[in-house]
């Protein structure tokens, strides 16, 4: 880049001072940003009908599926935890002389939390679902393993004996035979699972609690981009003019700004939205501060809107690094910023000089 005006080599203030002039106005945009999101952009787009009203829409929905599993417990169900509690429904109090054997609650009717959802949850909110002709004891008793009686299931002694002796004794001749019921048990929860989706209100519910969440990221999104530009106007164009055109960064570090371009307008437009584009990745910063990491994790969720978001966030942090990598290329030595604007930093003293010449 040629720096220079009527064959007199324009100085640059050090790599350093530009630097750090850079950093202390990236992040005061941040703290501004944050700052006036809460006290200011927040509460006031909290009073806006549309979005008060999709809060209370996530807030049911996500409180309604929050209930089902709790009424449910298939979201509790662990697969060993559920062996050795059939085991011992079937073997008995004492049969294992371990402390792990004594503790441990024997499966029946009360606390089986499959059996529970099929013949508790589901008949008591049968309305629902559609019907279907499906019945858990009638399937479950297509496994040989398994025994009806009394209206309810259990392993057959022969079958628990094997598969105890491997949980405890660690007989692993038997290991096959664990696995084998492991699997079932597995394949048991997983269609209770999808059968609990089935139901029309955790459908309803679900569904409300996708939409919302998307709507509730765009909105928050939304949120940080008018903190952001806000705090950049701030910062950037009102303080900017009082500082006589440098920022606080430049004024901390004793800098001054010169245009290479005669055109005296034109290059500080450029330069505001070339700056307005490279700091744009503080958006993400002020999101995660605000929402404690909720906006991120959502973004991981099946409902979330990963990938625009992600896609975003990338390209507006190789933008903000291209900002100082050009700075620090030494062929280069300019940010990106100035590049595009032909406005460049230079040391206070230089610039009185500078200035003095060009008068």
């Amino acid at each position: 880049m040629n720096l220079s005006l009527k064959n007199n080599r324009i100085i640059l203030a050090s790599r350093k001072n530009r630097i750090l002039s850079m950093l202390i106005d990236y992040f005061l945009i941040v703290v501004l940003g944050i700052t006036l999101y809460f006290a200011l952009v927040n509460p006031i787009s909290n009073k806006i009908k549309f979005v008060e009203n999709n809060g209370a829409t996530f807030y049911t929905s996500y409180i309604g599926l929050k209930k089902i599993e709790d009424d449910t417990k298939l979201e509790c169900f662990n697969e060993d935890s559920y062996l050795k509690m059939m085991v011992k429904g079937t073997l008995g109090e004492g049969y294992y002389k371990s402390r792990n054997y004594e503790e441990i609650v024997p499966l029946n009717e009360t606390n089986d939390i499959i059996f529970n959802y099929y013949y508790t949850y589901k008949v008591n909110n049968s309305s629902n679902y559609e019907s279907s002709d499906y019945d858990f004891l009638t399937e479950i008793n297509k496994y040989q393993m398994f025994e009806i009686k009394d209206n309810y299931y259990n392993l057959k002694e022969d079958e628990a004996l094997k598969i105890g002796d491997y949980l405890f004794n660690k007989n692993e001749s038997f290991i096959k035979k664990y696995n084998e019921t492991k699997e079932i048990a597995k394949n048991i929860i997983i269609d209770a699972r999808k059968d609990l989706k089935t139901n029309n209100h955790y459908k309803k519910l679900q569904s409300d609690l996708s939409e919302s969440s998307k709507i509730g990221e765009n909105i928050a999104f939304i949120k940080c981009v008018i903190s952001y530009a806000t705090s950049f106007i701030i910062l950037e164009i009102v303080f900017y003019f009082i500082f006589h055109k440098r920022s606080i960064g430049a004024k901390a570090m004793k800098l001054k700004e010169i245009s290479i371009n005669k055109n005296k307008v034109y290059p500080i437009i450029i330069n505001k939205i070339s700056r307005f584009i490279t700091f744009a990745s503080s958006l993400f910063i002020i999101l995660g501060v605000i929402s404690q990491n909720s906006f991120l994790l959502i973004l991981f969720l099946p409902l979330g809107n990963f990938y625009f978001y992600l896609f975003l966030f990338i390209i507006l942090v190789l933008l903000t690094l291209l900002d100082f990598i050009l700075l620090i290329v030494k062929k280069v030595n300019v940010s990106f910023d100035e590049l595009v604007s032909k406005r460049v930093l230079v040391d206070q003293e230089f610039y009185y000089e500078w200035r003095s010449y060009t008068l």
